[in-house]
């Protein structure tokens, strides 16, 4: 199948509104160094008249949630009072006071809403995954285990005994890892870098930015990371959206972050950040996604009707959903899959790909994050840097946190030896987990306990162990150098030298970015590139998923348990049963 070959499998609904839509995108907080956004519509319409906009195209899902945050924020009783007068016969209205109900934990007013004849009804009525996760029967045990991980994985608490809410069944585990990386051939002699010099980088990026006036503000210095070197700098965005019922514009203005130990590398962190998010919002028509340096076409199918007309797509029911997709018609956009005869064309829902992506379709997350996306000088770098990101994140939220995997880190050559010393003067106590899985790939988590007592902490994969540490030590969201001092680390740590740390680098990001896919091929995982490649950045950027590996680490009550989770606390239960007899 090649871009322009498909043909057209659903027609879109509906026409468009009459007058076109702007969200802008608005910042709403920060957690654990994540930023977080919410689409506003421009003006803040009041509820009726958003509810009026949203009647016409009732799968908009950032004029929904807009209408939900509402309904969530109203004082007690109003709800009840809304659902016994207009929402008695309005399919619509009824669905979003079910959500708001759902959400605010009020059972017997989601009982009252619920009509007799059942809610299939509301659940098509809604783009939002609430209702759908509201119908799974095993989503207390799931919730119960999801805060028992996320309480262990970032407050550093044990796990509770088992006995109290039996692990719910996570489905069937993936294959179990057969080859790690230290199985693999090792690499030849070290090429030269294939990395162009920083210098270069950061002229090239900063020219073709300022050329599109997206960099809005100065580039700044802060203080909030471990980093030596941490920047910011704002930049715009401005899409727009001409998708079935949807006609919308999306602009607002974004931070983006650089970390390095010299401000050089910090520059080309920052600038290249800008480069990857910019590229991963899309311009979408009703066939197309716009601003690629080719076609990429955009279809409209359920699963099903794809595969008939001899096309292969990715199931997203693979990629750990927080409510089960029953095969409702998605936009679908070209992909490449990695085998080991080589790749292949695969479609890919364009939900997987995009940030904040609102078409005319029902979501399947909640919330996507930015967990596989990258930009690079070269697309061999920003694949690597892509599957490099998700084995982090998978490594994060499978590996349960374990004092015995704890250590601290010396060295003997500079800048990380001064660096390590001047945390030490400032009273700043580094500790180290090694949350390596069974792949083999370097991966560590540094964390510092704050004096409030809570653990800030940073994490990253690298095929180089030295660079999958410093990526983890600059991450790590505690102030420096003007910070306070920490807590004391965990008594006892061993110490382990920052220049024995494994090493698989090939070198260059071609032969690391080999490596590492003939890795996941030799155990059943198959890695799906979509090209974000912009034609007025002309810089390679690209999201990768890779079925069988956790991308979300930032757990919720909506979240599920995967089945390596699962797992984990498993080996963790029976550890404590052997350690009790």
């Amino acid at each position: 199948m090649t871009p322009g070959s498909h043909k057209r499998l659903a027609a879109d609904p509906g026409g468009l509104p009459i007058k076109e839509r702007r969200y802008i995108l608005q910042w709403t907080g920060t957690a654990a160094g994540t930023g977080f956004f919410s689409p506003r519509p421009e003006g803040e319409p009041d509820f009726s008249t958003a509810l009026a906009w949203l009647r016409h195209c009732p799968m908009d899902s950032f004029l929904h949630q807009y209408l939900l945050q509402d309904l969530v924020s109203r004082p007690a009783g109003t709800l009840s009072a809304l659902a016994q007068g207009q929402a008695a016969d309005d399919p619509l209205l009824r669905a979003l006071l079910l959500e708001a109900a759902y959400l605010r934990e009020e059972a017997a007013l989601e009982a009252a809403l619920v009509p007799a004849e059942g809610d299939r009804a509301l659940v098509g009525a809604t783009p939002a995954i609430f209702l759908r996760h509201r119908r799974l029967g095993d989503r207390a045990r799931h919730r119960y285990w999801i805060q028992q991980l996320a309480a262990n994985i970032f407050q550093h608490l044990p796990i509770s005994s088992a006995d109290a809410v039996p692990l719910p069944c996570a489905g069937a585990l993936p294959p179990e890892t057969t080859v790690s990386i230290d199985g693999l051939p090792s690499p030849s002699p070290r090429p030269p870098s294939d990395r162009p010099p920083a210098a270069e980088v950061i002229a090239a990026a900063g020219e073709r930015l300022s050329r599109l006036n997206i960099l809005a503000s100065i580039e700044m210095r802060h203080e909030a990371s471990l980093s030596p070197v941490a920047l910011l700098r704002q930049w715009r965005l401005e899409r727009r959206v001409r998708n079935g019922r949807l006609h919308y514009r999306l602009g607002g203005f974004m931070t983006a972050y650089g970390r390095g130990l010299t401000v050089e590398a910090a520059r080309v962190s920052c600038l290249m950040e800008i480069v990857e998010r910019y590229s991963a919002f899309g311009d979408f028509s009703p066939e197309a996604v716009a601003g690629h340096g080719r076609p990429v076409p955009l279809v409209k199918a359920s699963m099903r009707e794809l595969k008939r007309a001899g096309h292969r797509a990715l199931d997203p029911n693979h990629l750990g959903l927080e409510a089960p997709w029953e095969d409702a018609p998605l936009h679908w956009r070209p992909a490449r899959i990695v085998e080991p005869h080589g790749e292949a064309d695969i479609w890919i829902p364009a939900q997987c790909v995009y940030l904040f992506c609102n078409l005319d379709e029902p979501d399947l997350f909640s919330a996507l994050g930015s967990t596989g996306l990258a930009s690079g000088s070269t697309m061999a770098e920003a694949r690597l840097a892509a599957l490099l990101e998700i084995v982090e994140r998978d490594a994060e939220a499978t590996t349960l946190f374990d004092p015995a995997a704890c250590f601290t880190v010396c060295a003997e050559a500079e800048p990380i030896r001064g660096l390590l010393a001047h945390y030490q003067r400032l009273g700043i106590h580094l500790q180290f987990q090694d949350l390596t899985g069974p792949l083999g790939i370097p991966c560590y988590k540094c964390f510092v306990s704050t004096p409030e007592g809570g653990i800030a902490k940073g994490t990253g994969a690298h095929l180089d162990g030295q660079r999958a540490l410093l990526s983890a030590l600059t991450e790590t969201m505690y102030p420096y150098p003007n910070g306070p001092a920490s807590r004391p680390g965990l008594p006892n740590l061993p110490r382990r030298s920052f220049e024995s740390l494994p090493d698989y680098s090939s070198g260059s990001a071609n032969g690391d970015l080999q490596r590492l896919q003939r890795l996941l091929l030799a155990n059943g995982l198959s890695p799906v590139f979509a090209d974000l490649t912009r034609a007025d950045l002309e810089f390679p950027a690209v999201r990768a998923v890779v079925p069988g590996l956790t991308i979300m680490a930032d757990f919720d009550r909506f979240s599920r348990l995967t089945p390596r989770q699962a797992a984990a606390l498993r080996r963790a239960g029976a550890k404590r049963r052997e350690t009790r007899d």
